[in-house]
Parts: C-alpha cells; sequence; structure tokens
C-alpha cells in the first residue's frame, strides 16, 4: 500500500509540472485523461492502474478541461458523471474524453448514435448541468479533499485512510519509528 500511495503522489506531480522538466516531458507524450500515448514499461502501467483509484480521490477544478476526464474526473459538485449517469456512460464511444473535447465538438458526438429511452433522460439531465460549464485560460487543478483541497497530495492522509478503511490496526511501535529524534535516513531503515 505505501508503494502505491508513493505511485498516486508520482502521478498526481504528473498533473502539476510546475517546475517539473520530467513531468512537462510526459505530458508531451501522454494525454493525462487516460495516460494513453508512447510511453511503454511496468512502471507506467502500475501508473496507468492507479489512474481510477486517484480520480476516486481528488477532484477537479477546470480550467481550460484538456486534463481532466469528462466522466471519470470529479469536476463538478454533484459527482463523478460516470457515477450520475450510469446509463448514458455505458452508451459513450471512443474511450476516456476530457471536458475540452466535450464542451468542443458536444457530448452527442463521444455517444453512440441509438440511445436507450433511459439513457436519453439521463442525457436532457447531463446538459442541463454542462450547459452551465464555460472553459477559461489556465491549467486544470487537481485537489484532494483527504487534504483539506490542498493541491499537494499528502500521501499520509490518503494511506491513514485506506488503513482504517481496510480495518488494519495501527502499530503499537509505529509512534516509536516515525516519531522521535533520529536523524531522517535513520528513520527511513526502522
Amino acid at each position: 500500500m505505501k508503494n502505491k500511495n508513493l505511485l498516486l503522489k508520482l502521478l498526481h506531480r504528473l498533473h502539476h509540472p510546475e517546475g517539473l522538466s520530467r513531468a512537462r516531458w510526459v505530458r508531451s507524450r501522454v494525454g493525462l485523461v487516460d495516460l494513453r500515448g508512447n510511453i511503454e514499461g511496468a512502471p507506467w502501467r502500475d501508473l496507468e492502474d492507479l489512474l481510477p483509484l486517484y480520480q476516486a480521490i481528488t477532484c477537479s477544478e477546470v480550467f481550460h478541461g484538456a486534463a481532466t476526464s469528462f466522466w471519470h474526473d470529479r469536476w463538478l459538485s454533484a459527482g463523478r458523471l460516470c457515477e450520475m449517469f450510469p446509463l448514458l456512460h455505458s452508451h459513450a464511444v471512443g474511450g476516456d474524453v476530457a471536458v475540452e473535447q466535450v464542451m468542443g465538438e458536444g457530448l452527442n458526438t463521444h455517444l453512440a448514435s441509438r440511445l436507450s429511452r433511459l439513457a436519453s433522460e439521463e442525457l436532457v439531465k447531463l446538459n442541463e448541468l454542462i450547459d452551465r460549464v464555460s472553459l477559461r485560460e489556465g491549467e486544470d487543478q487537481c485537489l484532494c479533499p483527504l487534504n483539506g483541497n490542498a493541491i499537494a497530495l499528502q500521501v499520509g492522509a490518503v494511506y491513514n485512510n485506506f488503513m482504517a478503511f481496510a480495518g488494519s490496526p495501527s502499530s503499537a511501535f509505529a509512534k516509536f519509528v516515525w516519531r522521535n529524534r533520529a536523524a531522517p535516513r535513520v528513520q527511513f531503515f526502522a
């Protein structure tokens, strides 16, 4: 679980590339919406596997919309659209799309040509929601409610919440190891 949290932090840095040349390099080769692009390898697949978890624990403040998933990111205050409109989401074609694409091309271009009656009803409701949205200049921001909506992802809070959810008891000696006065490199090997 600790390694996954560190990978989550790396994934978060990809969404906030300020001052990180490696993050900017990665962003030039893949789309942040689904992490698809021309980067291969097991470490990259691990990041792809963690994307749904990252999307579940963060919310996005949309500016230009190019780095925010229309269906899977929480970018509207109502919640994630894939959960709010599951029938309509089942009619989505072409994989995951960015908010920018849907707002520019229209939602119907990213849906199957024939919708069920219930999916059509969901489409009407969703169109009412997105009609109120207007994109603006700037980079999309991913915020973590577990950190009080801070831009920086504090993986300690994420780890503690996951461990509490799993019902894992805290270690009796954890406080001794992590809250002592030893040098940080000594604490690392404890």
